[in-house]
């Protein structure tokens, strides 16, 4: 069976559309997925600086009630899998460390009248896995938009045309 050269050429141009489209996901994918887990690793940097004066201030008095406070605040965040705060005197710490976890933030806590006087250490481990999930579930809503939205011009300028509206 021979294909006429009409249905050879839009059978090509088919195929070359299917697979510009399936690298534009893949790229977009790829770059929306790396940037989602860049910014939720700046978030947890964020909430280390948040917290990071109460903790000095937690670490020179040796107060365990602010530091239980500071901890529970910071696990509180879904991004957030453990928490740990030492000092010379005590070490407080919350949550857990999986195979997955990523390494660390750590801020050295200096005193508020002495800042070469080194009092301690905040520890917040990112949760990887749900990092993971939230750069999955944005680089998956981006591809999906791409996918869609040609379809959707061509829906609603069908739409426009048979409502009369003009211009659209």
């Amino acid at each position: 069976m021979k294909l006429s050269l009409h249905l050879r050429l839009s059978l090509a141009i088919s195929l070359f559309s299917l697979f510009a489209v399936a690298l534009v996901s893949f790229v977009f994918y790829q770059m929306t997925y790396q940037r989602e887990q860049k910014d939720s690793l700046q978030a947890v940097s964020e909430l280390a600086a948040t917290v990071y004066h109460s903790a000095t201030i937690a670490a020179y008095s040796g107060n365990a009630v602010i530091i239980e406070d500071i901890i529970k605040g910071l696990m509180n965040n879904q991004l957030v899998e453990k928490v740990e705060l030492q000092t010379d005197d005590l070490v407080r710490s919350e949550g857990k460390r999986s195979s997955q976890s990523i390494t660390p933030i750590i801020r050295d806590l200096y005193s508020p009248f002495d800042d070469k006087e080194k009092l301690g250490e905040l520890r917040i481990t990112p949760s990887q896995q749900v990092i993971n999930e939230k750069a999955k579930i944005a680089a998956t809503d981006v591809v999906t938009q791409i996918i869609l939205i040609p379809d959707y011009h061509r829906t609603s300028a069908s739409f426009n045309n048979r409502s009369g509206i003009a211009g659209v």
